[in-house]
């Protein structure tokens, strides 16, 4: 102990003696601890931390997967019956919950408000094994038809509105038209399902008596199931596929083309995200071996200079591991102290990312430099001294006496086994730098890509807006001739106001409602996969005015298309290509949803309605005058002459003139819908281009670094250079040359990594190829100029260089 205290104050002397070298040292440690815990603490969250429930390693995402468009084992939604048959059947779960998200208004004389919600069966909370903040949760039968409604609350929801207080409890809200005794409040870790977008309130599944809880076709329900004791994923798979198989024995016309997939649900979470966590995370590593290359590159240099010291030591019979101990001794407090402003750097850095990423990244708010991920720095701190400092230490050690005691050692060139190592860790810095460069240029050709694409209409001077009116259990006392069809109407009034319609999707999202249909005239398709598929849309008159979407053929819905008008059904022109070819689809009938067919009257132009990167898909629009049992939630899309503010409050006290204290919640531009559509992306091309901005800077920092230093050790060399006639462009073109070199192997090292990172992205790339020529060209040419102009004053220095030195000297 007393050595190493003894090595340690040695070591604080020796840094202190040179402050430009620790203090650059330090920073570039800490630009690249920094972003390796800022980074690791978002995947220590979101991919490594444990879901806020008991043994979330037991718990599988069931779906049944499903053929539509000529793409087969496609997960989705689960219908009623075969939800029955599979709990009556599997024998490798504990039990198997369901849930399905919703939106309900809470009603209220002070600020009504639109509450995120999700009705799940009664066995979710005590499946699920979280505890309630306070209260309960749901009882076995509460989720039966008769039962009283309850509802359980979310605690960001309960202290938001009612300040935390527990007297809430038993007592009454009202949503929709519903009223529910709230029974208890889930703690805020909580939280189902786990998505970027958290959930207000519980409140139990009760299966109606209608035709959607006898049809197998008809899929809505999510299925959560926890794996018995001992039981594997692919053991209840194996089970699942043969119940499947019996189902499709039994019912051959609704289950043909349909499968199951069980997957665990932490993969179900991290599904969408993981491959840029983990490519981000690649990269701060990267840029993290940049940082010791150039740190060691300091060493390497700073241990020259220090032959005589060493030389001294060995002499006085310090043996070469005391030396190599020493040496190692500094690298880690220099890494210790640059892990420290590495904290920094990272608490600056999440901040940003939180910022960014508060919509897109599921269990965002748990993201926080806590004790793991400080202790995550401080090992990696350790490790990076041990890495950067181990070449510096071992070649130190290597003590020549008779040299490195004579008097010329201060002035004695860098040994050519040095000089080789300055050289390998630069070539390595850009080679290092080229793959994050062409990585980050990969994004931004993809994203520039997107941002351009056609999503097949008009954003500009676009509002929208949501509501949802409850609906009466008949039909004819609907939310559009009560709600919908009025706000229009005054809305349609309003100064500035072009157009003005509703759709129960709005486009450009990450959901869809969809389904099979049937084309009259035709035989009828007796396995539902091999039907007409398509992405069903409920809109009204002027939507696709209002969103500047082109009517191909045919007419839009108008005013005249009401209650006791025959019911008529607008389709895309990917479901007209698919569908009809040669044949124009005018005038053809096609039943879906309803036993009454819809006559087709017009053909719209494709809509990127699923989101910019995805291919249009067959469509269908039915009237929402004529289509009252699906008016749900249903959002505003209001094409104006004046400014989103303007109209949105003018929409506002539309709505309230028809329905006092209605609540209009998600109040935005297109624009802005379709930028939020990208945010993901966005995230992650920021922080793959700050990254690799970073590690250019740091390389172009080590390459001033060895150049500078290798100029000033050649510098009687030079000298005679110049003396024996050498001109000022000669000396200078020979510095640039060396720089030319070494980036030239750099380059052609990085090449192959870019290549082989351009794989790993491949599910990150739209609209170019991950070999895109043009990003390998910049990046190619980006890091040799970056090289050369980090030379040029080392460069300038030498072409200096004074002959009278050099015969000083010799």
């Amino acid at each position: 102990m007393g050595t190493l205290l003894q090595d340690l104050r040695f070591a604080v002397r020796s840094l202190r003696k040179q402050p430009s070298f620790t203090c650059i040292a330090v920073a570039c440690l800490a630009l690249g601890i920094g972003a390796n815990t800022a980074i690791f603490s978002v995947v220590h969250t979101v991919l490594l931390g444990a879901l806020p429930y008991r043994e979330p390693e037991r718990l599988v995402r069931l779906f049944e997967t499903f053929t539509a468009n000529g793409k087969s084992g496609l997960p989705g939604s689960v219908s009623v019956p075969n939800l029955a048959d599979w709990r009556a059947q599997s024998t490798m779960f504990e039990g198997l919950l369901v849930y399905s998200n919703t939106n309900k208004n809470l009603v209220a004389d002070v600020e009504p408000e639109r509450l995120r919600v999700v009705e799940t069966s009664a066995n979710a909370f005590s499946l699920l094994g979280t505890p309630p903040l306070a209260g309960r949760t749901f009882r076995a039968g509460e989720d039966e038809a008769g039962a009283a409604p309850v509802i359980v609350l979310s605690e960001g929801f309960w202290r938001r509105r009612f300040a935390g207080r527990r007297a809430v409890l038993d007592s009454t809200i009202r949503l929709d038209s519903t009223t529910y005794t709230v029974i208890g409040v889930m703690p805020d870790a909580f939280d189902l399902p786990v998505s970027a977008v958290r959930i207000d309130a519980w409140t139990p599944l009760v299966f109606a008596a209608n035709s959607d809880s006898k049809n197998r076709g008809s899929h809505y329900l999510s299925v959560i199931g926890r794996l018995k004791r001992g039981a594997t994923v692919d053991a209840a798979y194996g089970e699942m596929k043969t119940i499947t198989a019996r189902l499709l024995h039994d019912y051959p016309g609704e289950m043909t083309g349909r499968g199951v997939e069980v997957t665990p649900v932490t993969e179900v979470v991290t599904r969408s995200v993981k491959p840029a966590l983990l490519l981000l995370l690649g990269a701060v590593g990267l840029v993290l071996l940049i940082a010791c290359a150039n740190v060691a590159n300091l060493l390497l240099a700073r241990a020259s200079g220090r032959k005589r010291e060493v030389a001294i030591r060995t002499a006085l019979g310090a043996n070469p591991s005391r030396i190599v101990r020493q040496f190692l001794t500094e690298a880690v407090l220099l890494a210790l102290a640059g892990g420290l402003g590495g904290v920094l750097v990272a608490f600056g850095s999440l901040r940003i990312i939180l910022r960014l990423a508060a919509n897109s990244l599921p269990r965002a708010e748990g993201i926080a430099l806590d004790p793991v991920v400080l202790a995550f720095t401080a090992a990696i701190a350790i490790l990076t001294g041990l890495a950067f400092g181990l070449a510096p230490a071992l070649h130190a050690s290597r003590a020549d006496l008779r040299q490195d005691l004579s008097d010329s050692t201060g002035k004695a060139s860098l040994g050519a086994a040095r000089h080789r190592a300055l050289k390998g860790l630069v070539v390595a810095e850009i080679a290092l730098s080229l793959v994050l460069f062409a990585g980050a240029g990969l994004l931004v050709r993809s994203f520039s890509s997107l941002v351009h694409t056609d999503a097949g209409l008009d954003a500009r001077n676009v509002v929208t807006f949501k509501t949802r009116v409850a609906l009466a259990p008949s039909p004819d006392s609907s939310g559009y001739v009560r709600f919908y069809g009025p706000v229009l109407e005054r809305v349609r009034a309003l100064p500035g106001v072009r157009a003005a319609g509703i759709t129960n999707m709005l486009p450009i999202q990450q959901f869809g409602m969809n389904g099979d249909m049937q084309i009259i005239g035709r035989p009828e398709e007796k396995e539902i996969s091999k039907r007409p598929f398509a992405e069903f849309r409920v809109v009204s008159s002027d939507f696709f005015k209002a969103l500047g979407i082109t009517m191909v053929r045919g007419r839009e819905f108008d005013d005249h298309d009401g209650p006791g008008t025959l019911p008529v059904m607008l389709i895309n022109e990917e479901f007209a290509r698919r569908n009809f070819p040669g044949e124009d689809p005018i005038g053809k009938q096609i039943r879906a949803w309803s036993p009454t067919p819809y006559t087709v009257v017009g053909i719209a132009a494709n809509v990127r309605s699923t989101g910019l990167d995805q291919e249009a898909r067959p469509e269908v629009y039915v009237n929402a005058a004529l289509n009252p049992q699906r008016l749900g939630n249903m959002t505003f899309v209001i094409s104006a002459t004046r400014s989103p503010s303007e109209v949105a409050a003018a929409a506002r006290a539309a709505v309230a003139s028809v329905s006092p204290g209605q609540p209009l919640y998600g109040i935005t531009s297109m624009e802005t819908v379709i930028d939020e559509s990208l945010q993901g992306r966005k995230l992650t091309l920021v922080l793959l281009v700050v990254i690799a901005s970073l590690a250019l800077v740091l390389s172009a920092a080590g390459i001033y670094g060895v150049m500078a230093y290798t100029v000033t050790q050649r510098t009687r060399e030079l000298g005679i250079r110049v003396a024996l006639g050498a001109s000022t462009a000669t000396v200078t073109r020979m510095v640039l040359n060396d720089a030319a070199t070494l980036a030239a192997a750099g380059v052609g090292i990085g090449l192959a990594g870019a290549l082989a990172l351009g794989s790993v992205m491949r599910s990150m790339v739209y609209g170019v190829g991950t070999r895109d020529p043009a990003t390998l060209a910049i990046a190619c040419f980006a890091l040799p100029a970056v090289a050369i102009l980090a030379s040029v004053v080392p460069a300038a220095r030498a072409a200096r260089a004074d002959p009278l030195v050099a015969i000083r000297t010799e």
